[in-house]
């Protein structure tokens, strides 16, 4: 299990190629609890209405 870094999330939700590249090649990807809060605080929901849930939910915690 690989466990992902807000930054890589961050990454992810802006749609940066390489980091979505990157992420589909693992495994196991995983978040903490603490990185899913501080998505969830550090983004605005209206930019990510359902990215947001789509890129969180996937991952064990």
């Amino acid at each position: 299990m690989l466990l992902l870094d807000t930054n890589i999330l961050i990454d992810v939700l802006r749609g940066e190629k390489a980091s979505l590249e990157w992420l589909d090649q693992q495994q196991r990807p995983a978040i903490s609890e603490i990185t899913w809060i501080e998505v969830l605080v550090g983004c605005n929901v209206r930019d990510f209405p359902s990215t947001l849930e789509n890129v969180l939910h996937p991952y064990a915690l």
